[in-house]
């Protein structure tokens, strides 16, 4: 899409409505969450839940991917905000390594049908798209830098031939590399000011963004190397 048809879009009323709802949520829902967690009862609700308070993070991740629409980050934002950014990151690692099995299988064994129930047509036209071109590199690449599409990336997997052990060793050893660096990056960072939060979420849109344009380039070339060892 050109930006002359992007603009025209802009002008129909639904299309900016969702796109103003979309914006205030992304920018309202951090700042939200600092107030919270700032507060004293959120304290008390940390201590509360003690040792349950992981596992809830790891069954969270593993909904909100097998359950494409349902956004991770909030309950990304206040468990930076209990555990910090290397624990969170741990967790949310684990939560994907089961969610990595079941949306594949889930793909694999009932295909398009079912994850279009799951997914919503928006998703799942992500999900088709990246199943044409899906392959061992293009997978190492997009575990590794596109932590956002995870769950995409997970379904579109299981649509394919590929090899659920191919699939898995790759998710493992790559999200595994993934996340200890993003961890280690964001390790001294006080999630308790929205500032930092902000500039959390921007940086998974510059990543998430970037991985995009990068992916669409390598493509033609990742297709005729296939081509030719062929």
């Amino acid at each position: 899409m050109d930006f002359r048809s992007y603009v025209i879009q802009l002008k129909n009323p639904k299309v900016l409505l969702k796109g103003s709802a979309l914006i205030l949520l992304v920018i309202g829902l951090p700042l939200w969450l600092f107030s919270f967690t700032g507060s004293p009862d959120f304290k008390t609700f940390v201590v509360s839940i003690g040792p349950f308070g992981p596992l809830v993070v790891i069954i969270y991740t593993i909904f909100s991917h097998v359950f494409a629409p349902v956004i991770g980050s909030p309950v990304a934002v206040l468990s930076f905000t209990m555990y910090g950014v290397p624990k969170t990151m741990y967790y949310m690692y684990v939560g994907g390594l089961f969610s990595s099995i079941i949306n594949y299988w889930l793909a694999h064994t009932y295909g398009r049908k079912l994850v279009l129930k799951f997914s919503g047509q928006k998703t799942m036209e992500q999900i088709d798209f990246f199943a044409e071109h899906l392959g061992n590199r293009v997978l190492i690449l997009s575990r590794f830098f596109a932590g956002g599409l995870f769950d995409v990336i997970s379904y579109a997997a299981g649509i394919t031939s590929m090899k659920f052990s191919d699939y898995y060793f790759i998710t493992v050893i790559v999200s595994g590399v993934s996340t200890f660096i993003t961890g280690y990056i964001f390790r001294n960072f006080d999630f308790t000011s929205p500032v930092i939060v902000l500039e959390w979420l921007a940086f998974l849109v510059i990543l998430g963004g970037g991985f995009g344009i990068i992916f669409k380039k390598i493509i033609p070339y990742i297709k005729e190397h296939q081509v030719t060892k062929s």
